[in-house]
């Protein structure tokens, strides 16, 4: 799981990009951070020289290396078990090493076991205690709220896809998205990394399926005709509307 860093700075934080080169040095620090007066987060401070963006308090940032593939699977009942288990032990490695033992995920070799367990573990986590928290007695709805977050916060490009792409389109009236418009958001990614994002035509249209098949599973989108959609805002319980909120920019997609 890619850490990143909340350096306070009033009601500002400073957040450095962390470098995919690995000839790239970096420091970490683990501190906390007062937030206000009765809130404290705990940080990871990782310093890159000379380069560093600005965002608000509370900005849930997209993981900062893209990955061209995406999940075909929407394991929310795995991600339910993997936070369940760490509610009893509050550590990672040992939820890990919990389900590999037990192979509760039923699958047929170790190594099979290990891989899926990898998938489930980089979604559950990404939620962090809280999100991982809420799924236990969560509703349908706001059940698919969170593996939709889990989803988005594991790929980049598909968290760009939604972010800078879709929910920009929310204030329309009854918004249309097309399939197509994945392949013309990617081409434009790909001239920015180039190095990064080296889909064939094929792999590409594998993506964009998968793509728009977790979405419309996550009620985001609602499938009208043959490679025409339309985008809703998620309609959520208080609970869940409030950790959304205070996970911006995931408060841009609900009511």
């Amino acid at each position: 799981m890619i850490k990143y860093s909340y350096n306070v700075l009033v009601r500002w934080v400073i957040i450095p990009i962390i470098s995919i080169e690995e000839k790239e040095r970096c420091v970490t620090t683990k501190f906390r951070a007062k937030i206000n007066s009765n809130e404290h987060t705990c940080c990871y401070l990782v310093y890159k020289l000379d380069f560093f963006i600005l965002v608000k308090v509370g900005e849930s940032l997209k993981p900062e290396k893209y990955s061209v593939a995406t999940s075909t699977q929407w394991f929310a009942e795995e991600i339910k078990i993997y936070a369940q288990i760490y509610e009893e032990k509050k550590d990672h490695k040992e939820v890990r090493k919990f389900l590999l033992e037990n192979n509760v995920f039923n699958n047929s070799s170790q190594q099979s076991a290990k891989d899926r367990i990898g998938k489930v573990a980089r979604r559950a986590e990404s939620l962090g205690e809280e999100g991982m928290s809420l799924l236990d007695q969560a509703s349908i709805d706001d059940e698919k709220a969170l593996i939709l977050m889990s989803y988005l916060n594991s790929y980049r490009l598909i968290y760009e896809f939604v972010f800078e792409w879709l929910a920009p389109r929310m204030n329309e009236f009854q918004p249309i998205v097309y399939t197509s418009e994945l392949e013309n958001f990617y081409y434009h990614k790909q001239l920015q990394h180039p190095e990064e994002l080296k889909l064939t035509e094929g792999g590409l249209k594998r993506i964009q399926s998968q793509v728009f098949n977790m979405l419309t599973h996550s009620g985001l989108l609602v499938k009208k005709d043959k490679g025409i959609y339309e985008l809703h805002r998620l309609l959520l319980s208080e609970t869940l509307s409030r950790f959304f909120i205070k996970s911006s920019p995931y408060d841009s997609i609900i009511i």
